[in-house]
């Protein structure tokens, strides 16, 4: 385990004869401790650091993750969405075109009997201007009664 600053600072050592100046060896550990602490400082703010952009990346990849969901189950209802609406137009205009088939019909049968109805009516124009136009025998009902008459 590493030493902490404080145990470096307040280390003691035994004085023997012919030893290192003490003032010396507590002025050098003081200052080795001082290096040590600074030194504690700069790796634990990377670390700290490190760990809030790991716990962000984490976060961000949960939101993505989440919006991926989201937009899947988007994108499914939107497509069922508009499958139905789709169908439903499909039917409408099968509808549609059911109705105008059946106009269609309809229309061509007025048709038809208004053509029987016309032709009927040319073969009654016709037999009745025969029977009112002067006959081929010179004789004309209206002449003769003017001349009678007159």
């Amino acid at each position: 385990m590493p030493f902490a600053p404080h145990e470096i600072e307040n280390k003691r050592f035994v004085v023997a004869l012919r030893g290192y100046q003490t003032d010396e060896v507590e002025a050098f550990l003081r200052a080795v401790a001082a290096d040590y602490r600074a030194l504690l400082e700069a790796t634990r703010e990377p670390a700290a650091t490190i760990a809030e952009t790991l716990k962000a990346e984490k976060e961000a990849a949960e939101i993505r993750r989440r919006a991926e969901e989201e937009a899947a189950t988007l994108r499914q209802t939107a497509e069922r969405q508009a499958a139905e609406v789709r169908a439903a137009t499909d039917r409408e205009a099968e509808a549609c075109f059911a109705e105008i088939a059946r106009r269609a019909d309809e229309l061509q049968r007025i048709e038809a009997r208004l053509r029987q109805q016309l032709r009927s009516i040319e073969v009654a124009l016709e037999h009745a201007k025969r029977h009112l136009e002067p006959s081929e025998s010179g004789y004309d009902g209206l002449s003769a009664r003017s001349a009678a008459t007159g």
